[in-house]
């Protein structure tokens, strides 16, 4: 209270009388503490959805949404293992951003098709439906080797 005590009698004085040209205290204080306010601001996200941001990988193929709804418009389709980003997941839907031919595409993906490691790293166990000696794993069933898939990647596992 002591150390306030000449303060709180400087802002009770008018301005003219507490300093020569007429600045007040409270103005004097302002001007020194808003150079700390504006860099203290500038250190804060812009987006307050960035911390909560965070990677994610799809397990199989789907089709990013317009809306979260698994019948609004569909966007991309997204491979499996490909990188997305994520927001704060609501009611099993994602806000998801994936780079399709170098651009940036902005949607909603179903929370239940996401991982956070890709499927061909060591920290996933794969399950096979299949495993292909023969031939080669095609979608959920295996070719022959000389035969072109044209199925995206299903459970089948080359073995």
């Amino acid at each position: 209270m002591v150390a306030f005590g000449r303060l709180s009698y400087y802002i009770a004085q008018s301005p003219a009388s507490f300093h020569p040209g007429g600045t007040s205290m409270i103005r004097i204080i302002l001007t020194a503490l808003l150079p700390l306010l504006l860099v203290s601001t500038s250190l804060l996200p812009t987006d307050a959805c960035a911390l909560q941001e965070s990677t994610r990988y799809a397990k199989e193929q789907f089709t990013l949404r317009a809306e979260p709804a698994s019948d609004a418009k569909a966007l991309v389709t997204v491979q499996r293992d490909q990188k997305l980003t994520i927001s704060e997941c609501d009611s099993g839907w994602c806000p998801a951003t994936v780079i399709v031919n170098g651009e940036s595409v902005k949607g909603y993906a179903p929370e239940n098709k996401l991982t956070r490691t890709p499927a061909g790293s060591a920290t996933q166990v794969r399950t096979c439906c299949k495993i292909c000696k023969k031939g080669k794993a095609c979608g959920n069933s295996c070719i022959s080797r000389s035969k072109t898939c044209h199925k995206g990647p299903g459970c089948a596992c080359n073995g």
